[in-house]
């Protein structure tokens, strides 16, 4: 058991290189400060209990000059079944490899602030490691993504009352696998947040300047068994935005794949867009709906498409190109109602070769 009860001020350099190792018992008392750069870890635990009890812990990691071929730091790790609790901590990560690791560890967080910008994981958990992010602030940036999370293993990522703040387009806030439905198209922004755990309206995306980051992907999910269009849908609106947050929510700031979507009876999706609307909304081709299935799957069956009855699907590319897809689907089913109507280059413009209303691939029926 080691005790450490007075402050301590640290500065670290060198890939390997780590300010607090640990595979016993270690109790922090003091004021504990870290400066890292290039490739070293803050706190490092093989095992072991680290505990900190009312102190503040501070790590701060820079790894942007890092040099290449050379591996990157974290701010806190822990593996090898590990209980680490650093509740109040303050952490720093610039371009870290991950912002903390619970690797088959249980990592405490609890009031804790996480700021990380790079283009890894702030928060990554593997082989059954567990991180409590209760009343937390995680800040994103750069090509960060927040958290991973599988929705059906509970409590491998608690995030109750935790606030994050997206500070760049390219933030995918959290990958989220096997999520339980429904989740509506109707308050989608809030439906999501309250099936991965988080407060609606806990997500902040305006910076201290004062700019919007609209683009970022709120999550990229993999496995979702009833994905609901319960209102109309026409992805127009996303092109400039602001007009329905439902819409924009669902065309630039979701991922989803491995899903089940379902437009209810008498429910509209319209996508009728030209080259820069494309660009506008980060797509490659004009579709009115897609849904692809993932190397999670076990059939067909996970990833579906279904009209209800009375229900319309309408894509046309309104200037020259490739001709609009009504419905695309890749290794999974399409099933439509007999008053379900699909129409494609149907509209008064440019009539485009090439488009398809149902297009399946990969095993699809």
């Amino acid at each position: 058991t080691f005790e450490a009860k007075t402050g301590s001020t640290t500065t670290i350099t060198g890939s390997g290189n780590t300010g607090i190792y640990n595979s016993g018992t270690l109790k922090l008392f003091g004021t504990v400060g870290m400066t890292l750069t290039n490739g070293s870890t803050g706190i490092f635990s093989n095992g072991g209990t680290i505990t900190s009890a009312g102190n503040n812990v501070t790590i701060s990691v820079d790894d942007s000059a890092i040099p290449t071929g050379v591996s990157k730091g974290v701010a806190v790790y822990a593996r090898n079944g590990a209980n680490v609790a650093l509740q109040g901590a303050n952490l720093t990560i610039k371009e870290g490899a991950s912002g903390v690791v619970s690797d088959g560890s249980t990592l405490d967080l609890t009031n804790s602030t996480i700021d990380y910008s790079g283009d890894g994981y702030a928060i990554y958990n593997t082989n059954s490691g567990t991180v409590n992010l209760t009343s937390s602030t995680l800040t994103l940036r750069g090509k960060a993504v927040g958290f991973q999370k599988d929705m059906s293993v509970p409590g491998s990522i608690i995030t109750t009352g935790m606030n994050i703040n997206v500070f760049s387009n390219d933030v995918t806030v959290m990958n989220l696998r096997n999520v339980t439905g429904p989740l509506n198209l109707t308050g989608l922004n809030g439906n999501l947040a309250t099936l991965a755990g988080l407060s609606p309206g806990s997500i902040n995306n305006t910076d201290s300047a004062g700019i919007t980051y609209n683009n970022y992907k709120l999550a990229s999910i993999d496995g979702l068994n009833t994905y609901e269009i319960d209102k109309d849908l026409d992805k127009s609106l996303a092109v400039t935005g602001g007009v329905d947050t439902d819409v924009d929510t669902f065309v630039k700031n979701l991922l989803v794949q491995r899903a089940i979507v379902n437009v209810q009876a008498g429910k509209k999706v319209t996508s009728h867009l030209n080259t820069s609307d494309l660009t506008a909304i980060g797509a490659a081709t004009v579709v009115g709906l897609d849904m692809s299935s993932s190397s999670s799957a076990t059939s067909n069956n996970e990833t579906q498409i279904n009209l209800a009855s009375g229900s319309t699907v309408s894509a046309d590319r309104t200037d020259s190109g490739n001709g609009a897809v009504g419905l695309y689907i890749n290794y999974g089913k399409i099933n439509t109602d007999a008053s379900a109507t699909i129409n494609v280059e149907k509209e008064a413009n440019t009539v485009n070769d090439s488009a398809v209303g149902i297009y399946a691939v990969n095993g699809s029926e």
